[in-house]
């Protein structure tokens, strides 16, 4: 699974329901922080759900950004690790 290899800062483009937040390993430290971008709302809202039955420090390693993956401009170049 490519997620084993997933580190530092980690942008998720089409993060949908959030079904693959189990797979990132936010306890080891290797993965910092990981960020669920998604166009629609409410699939990310479903995935807000899973992140809140995370342990408190695993939960505080995700942030949601409602954002169209056609247009990334408000993240820098370069500025995610996977």
């Amino acid at each position: 699974m490519l997620f084993f290899h997933a580190r530092g800062e980690v942008l998720e483009v089409g993060a949908g329901t959030g079904r693959n937040i189990p797979y990132y390993r936010v306890g080891n430290g290797i993965v910092r922080q990981v960020i669920l971008t998604d166009s629609s709302d409410k699939m990310l809202g479903e995935a807000k759900s899973k992140v809140e039955k995370l342990s408190k420090k695993a939960a505080s390693r995700f942030r949601t950004n409602v954002v169209d993956a056609s247009n990334m401009s408000r993240y820098e170049d370069n500025s995610f690790d996977t």
